[in-house]
């Protein structure tokens, strides 16, 4: 199944959006 493949690549993609941030956000303090 193709959409899941998508979701899964996208899933990945905030995963990877919000592992940055936090890890911004960390620095920054």
């Amino acid at each position: 199944n193709c959409g899941n493949v998508i979701d899964r690549d996208y899933q990945a993609a905030l995963n990877l959006k919000n592992y940055g941030y936090h890890i911004l956000k960390q620095s920054v303090v």
